[in-house]
């Protein structure tokens, strides 16, 4: 749904209206677009003309389409599966795959955030952190081996929530 604050409505998108199938789990909102993570892959609209482009595993380069988090970075949109981490470059159109392999703490990816220097991604198994500047990956040791449930960041702030409590950057 899409609230407009002149007529305090609400316009719902469904699957009629061109919204990718399944359960939607997750969105960012940058601009004219909304990107939409569901477990069928990733729905991206259009405001500015109501278009619709879809992004499947089989077809686009993810890692897999059960997407857990979304996250507009600039050019880079970033998507966390269950299988690992995506990052779509806007400008190119191409996709590139990360996984424990490259550096991330486990492949089942929980939460984004991102600031000027850094992707930070919750994971099942602990906090990593991707240098933009480096393009290289560090796992937050000072959290430990935990399931991080969710992750933000606000003016130079980063929160991250567990079973345990919250953590907050300082």
């Amino acid at each position: 749904s899409r609230f407009t604050p002149d007529t305090e409505r609400w316009k719902t998108y469904t699957n009629e209206d061109g919204l990718g199938g399944g359960t939607m789990t997750c969105l960012d909102v940058v601009g004219n677009y909304v990107w939409i993570g569901s477990d069928q892959g990733i729905s991206r609209l259009d405001k500015s003309n109501a278009t619709w482009e879809h992004f499947r595993a089989a077809k686009s380069g993810l890692v897999a389409d059960e997407i857990t988090a979304i996250r507009v970075d600039g050019k880079h949109i970033w998507a966390g599966t269950k299988r690992g981490l995506n990052r779509y470059d806007n400008t190119t159109g191409e996709w590139t795959a990360f996984s424990t392999r490259l550096g991330l703490s486990n492949d089942r990816i929980t939460g984004l955030a991102a600031d000027p220097r850094y992707v930070w991604v919750g994971t099942e198994n602990g906090l990593s952190r991707y240098d933009k500047s480096k393009e290289s990956w560090e796992t937050i040791s000072e959290l430990g081996e935990i399931a991080i449930l969710s992750v933000t960041e606000a003016d130079g702030t980063v929160g991250v929530s567990t079973e345990r409590g919250i953590y907050l950057s300082s």
